[in-house]
């Protein structure tokens, strides 16, 4: 195959290959080599610096919604019904963290980012949380 940027002959392994949603069972190969399409990402990134950290921000999150199974409209309703506001303290962060059951992967709500961290301290054990809130409350009154 010849590559349509570079014009050099290579190999069907030197292209990358695709499917369409029409046609699942075909597989297409790219007219431009994976070195010159390398180069060209690469390119475009440097010269789109903020655009290519947005693309990169939101394949990441797309990402880790279909780990935990659900889509942006789910985020947006969960957000919405939360009223942007963290489900533990009550703030309302620039960015808010999808918290999820980690023995059953079941979505519990949204949480900001020190809120998460410190479920994650606390091993998601209620027991844990307990005992660290009689803490405080105890250290509160002393």
């Amino acid at each position: 195959m010849k590559c349509n940027k570079c014009n050099a002959d290579k190999t069907e392994n030197d292209f990358y290959t695709y499917k369409r949603k029409a046609y699942p069972d075909r597989v297409y190969r790219n007219t431009i080599c994976k070195e010159c399409q390398k180069a060209g990402t690469k390119r475009w990134n440097r010269e789109n610096p903020e655009k290519a950290r947005e693309l990169d921000r939101l394949k990441k999150r797309r990402k880790r919604f279909r780990k935990l199974g659900i889509t942006e409209k789910d985020f947006a309703g969960m957000k919405k019904s939360q009223k942007g506001r963290c489900a533990i303290c009550g703030d309302k962060p620039k960015i808010l963290c999808v918290d999820h059951d980690h023995e059953t992967g079941d979505v519990r709500g949204l949480l900001c980012n020190g809120c998460n961290v410190a479920l994650g301290y606390l091993k998601d054990n209620p027991k844990t949380a307990e005992a660290a809130a009689a803490y405080l409350l105890a250290k509160k009154v002393e």
